[in-house]
């Protein structure tokens, strides 16, 4: 899908809001921003606003998690007589002006997301005698990660494949609080901002993040007195930028930097789930797979995720077949054990048709995963050899 069918609708409202109010702390007020900015806790409240946000239905609490992109994917079984609202049925069948509905919303408020790191990074500026040491370089960071990740996922549904589009218009990467419109770049430009941004993340994440480098001993009450360093563990840390740039420089087509970075997160310290921890911690998600996820606002994933997966859900209703599953899993042969197919589907209105179980427990959703880090090195591998 072409980025320019929606991209006035951004340029609007860079031209018509002020990228203050986008800020979801809500502030009314320049002099309310000074306030907010004042202080450390203040960014690091702003920070942690961004990735609550995420978790709209909208972005990756939805339609960039199961939704929309599952959709497009072919995933489920949608036709009219199988649920999935008119908006999904006419995504599958690539009807674009009638599933604006779906397309619009999470346009916006991903460039709502984006503004607010900008807004971030802008109140950066000459504040650094505000932080402890280092936590000026984390919130910098984190800032620019969730602004590439985010224009990355928009590149990838609404720009041109760059595979012989790398010189075609793609989308406007928007890296400043301005009032004016910014231009719509190529594929190539657009990448290059990405990465660019992600680089600086790792750069500083590289030296600062104590995820990675650890806390030094006697130093640990110091350095997470304000509980910032803390629960790192899925924020887009050291281990998430460096799955970010290889999930980047792999859709730019450049394989060995993505074998690179992969690599890197391999080699940390993440494992596939068993059964057994499935079991002792009473959920379905596969948490220590999680390289960076994020947590609800104010629900449950269950509550949340009853529009797309209950028996009651409607014309949004996301179904599997059962022969689908059995293909995924590779059933015939060794899938029929799987501890993701025993535990992550489950059957609801009759035999032939299956539900995602997975999103039925817990608050935390996953932006990036050990899988997909595989997936990446073992594309690149070969002919990197």
């Amino acid at each position: 899908m072409k980025g320019r069918i929606w991209i006035w609708n951004i340029l609007a409202l860079i031209c018509l809001t002020a990228c203050d109010r986008w800020f979801d702390v809500n502030p009314q007020t320049e002099v309310k921003q000074k306030e907010l900015f004042s202080t450390d806790q203040g960014f690091y409240n702003a920070l942690m606003g961004v990735y609550l946000n995420l978790s709209d239905p909208e972005l990756y609490g939805g339609e960039l998690q199961f939704g929309l992109v599952d959709v497009l994917a072919q995933t489920y079984s949608i036709s009219n007589t199988t649920g999935g609202g008119s908006a999904y049925l006419y995504a599958v069948s690539y009807d674009w002006n009638n599933c604006k509905t779906l397309f619009e919303p999470l346009w916006e408020k991903a460039y709502t997301q984006i503004a607010n790191c900008n807004n971030i990074l802008k109140h950066l500026e000459g504040n650094r005698g505000l932080f402890p040491e280092g936590n000026y370089e984390i919130v910098e960071a984190e800032a620019r990660a969730l602004r590439a990740m985010l224009h990355l996922d928009l590149l990838r549904l609404f720009g041109p494949s760059p595979a012989g589009g790398m010189s075609k218009p793609a989308i406007p990467y928007v890296d400043a609080v301005v009032t004016v419109p910014f231009p719509q770049l190529t594929v190539e430009k657009t990448l290059e901002r990405i990465i660019g941004d992600l680089e600086r993340a790792f750069d500083l994440l590289k030296v600062n993040d104590p995820y990675f480098t650890g806390i030094p001993d006697g130093e640990f009450d110091f350095m997470t007195a304000n509980g910032f360093r803390q629960n790192r563990e899925y924020r887009l840390n050291y281990y998430g930028v460096s799955a970010l740039l290889a999930r980047a420089y792999l859709y730019k087509g450049d394989k060995s930097k993505a074998l690179e970075y992969a690599t890197k997160v391999i080699g940390a310290d993440y494992h596939f789930t068993t059964q057994e921890e499935m079991n002792a911690m009473g959920v379905t998600l596969c948490y220590s797979e999680i390289i960076s996820g994020i947590y609800l606002k104010n629900t449950l994933l269950k509550k949340q995720t009853e529009k797309w997966f209950s028996e009651n859900a409607g014309s949004t209703k996301l179904k599997i077949s059962s022969a689908g599953v059995e293909t995924l899993f590779e059933v015939a042969s060794l899938g029929s054990t799987d501890l993701r197919k025993k535990n992550q589907f489950g059957s609801r209105e009759n035999e032939n048709e299956v539900f995602l179980n997975k999103y039925f427990t817990g608050s935390l959703l996953p932006l990036i995963r050990l899988s997909e880090v595989y997936y990446i090195a073992a594309e690149c591998a070969e002919e990197h050899e």
